[in-house]
Protein backbone atom coordinates (compact mmCIF):
# COMPACT_ATOMS: atom_id res chain seq x y z
CA UNK A 1 0.00 0.00 0.00
CA UNK A 2 1.33 3.44 -0.91
CA UNK A 3 2.18 5.91 1.84
CA UNK A 4 -0.10 8.91 2.09
CA UNK A 5 1.20 12.35 2.95
CA UNK A 6 -0.99 15.37 3.58
CA UNK A 7 -0.25 18.73 1.95
CA UNK A 8 1.97 19.90 4.83
CA UNK A 9 4.12 16.77 4.66
CA UNK A 10 4.74 16.91 0.89
CA UNK A 11 7.82 19.09 0.79
CA UNK A 12 10.91 19.65 -1.32
CA UNK A 13 14.32 20.13 0.26
CA UNK A 14 17.28 21.41 -1.74
CA UNK A 15 20.59 21.12 0.08
CA UNK A 16 23.87 22.55 -1.24
CA UNK A 17 26.98 24.21 0.07
CA UNK A 18 29.88 26.20 -1.39
CA UNK A 19 32.30 23.30 -0.85
CA UNK A 20 30.46 20.87 -3.15
CA UNK A 21 29.75 20.91 -6.87
CA UNK A 22 26.52 18.97 -6.39
CA UNK A 23 23.26 19.57 -4.58
CA UNK A 24 20.85 17.05 -3.13
CA UNK A 25 17.14 17.32 -3.72
CA UNK A 26 14.58 15.33 -1.76
CA UNK A 27 10.99 15.85 -2.79
CA UNK A 28 7.57 14.44 -2.03
CA UNK A 29 5.84 16.82 -4.46
CA UNK A 30 4.61 15.32 -7.75
CA UNK A 31 5.41 18.53 -9.63
CA UNK A 32 9.11 18.36 -8.68
CA UNK A 33 9.33 14.58 -9.16
CA UNK A 34 8.04 15.12 -12.70
CA UNK A 35 10.49 17.99 -13.34
CA UNK A 36 13.42 15.87 -12.11
CA UNK A 37 12.34 12.94 -14.30
CA UNK A 38 12.20 15.27 -17.32
CA UNK A 39 15.70 16.56 -16.45
CA UNK A 40 16.98 12.97 -16.27
CA UNK A 41 15.51 12.23 -19.72
CA UNK A 42 17.03 15.38 -21.19
CA UNK A 43 20.44 14.59 -19.66
CA UNK A 44 20.29 11.09 -21.20
CA UNK A 45 19.41 12.54 -24.62
CA UNK A 46 22.48 14.79 -24.35
CA UNK A 47 24.75 11.93 -23.24
CA UNK A 48 25.08 13.31 -19.72
CA UNK A 49 23.14 10.63 -17.84
CA UNK A 50 25.79 10.50 -15.13
CA UNK A 51 25.05 14.15 -14.18
CA UNK A 52 21.94 13.22 -12.19
CA UNK A 53 22.23 10.40 -9.68
CA UNK A 54 19.03 8.93 -8.22
CA UNK A 55 19.68 8.12 -4.57
CA UNK A 56 16.20 6.90 -3.57
CA UNK A 57 12.87 6.72 -5.32
CA UNK A 58 9.46 5.41 -4.35
CA UNK A 59 6.01 6.02 -5.75
CA UNK A 60 5.67 9.19 -3.64
CA UNK A 61 9.21 10.57 -3.29
CA UNK A 62 12.50 11.05 -5.05
CA UNK A 63 15.97 11.93 -3.83
CA UNK A 64 18.68 12.86 -6.32
CA UNK A 65 22.16 14.32 -6.44
CA UNK A 66 22.40 16.93 -9.16
CA UNK A 67 25.03 19.45 -10.31
CA UNK A 68 24.55 22.82 -8.58
CA UNK A 69 24.55 24.57 -11.94
CA UNK A 70 21.26 22.79 -12.75
CA UNK A 71 19.48 24.65 -9.95
CA UNK A 72 17.89 27.83 -11.20
CA UNK A 73 15.44 30.31 -9.73
CA UNK A 74 13.54 32.44 -12.20
CA UNK A 75 10.81 35.01 -11.90
CA UNK A 76 7.76 34.23 -14.07
CA UNK A 77 7.20 36.80 -16.75
CA UNK A 78 4.17 39.06 -16.56
CA UNK A 79 1.74 38.47 -19.39
CA UNK A 80 -0.90 41.04 -20.33
CA UNK A 81 -4.43 39.99 -21.23
CA UNK A 82 -3.70 40.85 -24.87
CA UNK A 83 -0.58 38.66 -24.82
CA UNK A 84 -2.52 35.80 -23.19
CA UNK A 85 -5.12 36.06 -25.96
CA UNK A 86 -2.42 36.07 -28.66
CA UNK A 87 -0.65 33.08 -27.10
CA UNK A 88 -3.96 31.24 -26.72
CA UNK A 89 -4.77 31.75 -30.40
CA UNK A 90 -1.27 30.65 -31.35
CA UNK A 91 -1.63 27.50 -29.24
CA UNK A 92 -5.01 26.71 -30.84
CA UNK A 93 -3.41 27.07 -34.25
CA UNK A 94 -0.62 24.62 -33.33
CA UNK A 95 -2.78 22.18 -31.39
CA UNK A 96 -5.92 22.21 -33.51
CA UNK A 97 -9.05 21.16 -31.65
CA UNK A 98 -7.23 19.68 -28.67
CA UNK A 99 -8.12 21.59 -25.52
CA UNK A 100 -5.50 22.66 -23.01
CA UNK A 101 -5.64 24.80 -19.92
CA UNK A 102 -4.38 28.36 -20.16
CA UNK A 103 -1.35 27.61 -17.97
CA UNK A 104 -0.37 24.62 -20.13
CA UNK A 105 -0.57 26.58 -23.36
CA UNK A 106 1.51 29.42 -21.93
CA UNK A 107 4.07 27.02 -20.47
CA UNK A 108 4.45 25.15 -23.79
CA UNK A 109 4.94 28.37 -25.71
CA UNK A 110 7.42 29.70 -23.14
CA UNK A 111 9.51 26.54 -23.66
CA UNK A 112 9.61 27.21 -27.42
CA UNK A 113 11.02 30.70 -26.87
CA UNK A 114 14.02 29.53 -24.79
Amino acid sequence: MADYYDAYERETIINMCDGEKTASIETYQKYWIHRIQKAIEKAKEQGRESDIKVIRQTENMMEVEIPRRYIKISVPRLVSEEEKQRLSERAKMYLGNRTVSESESLEDLDDEEE
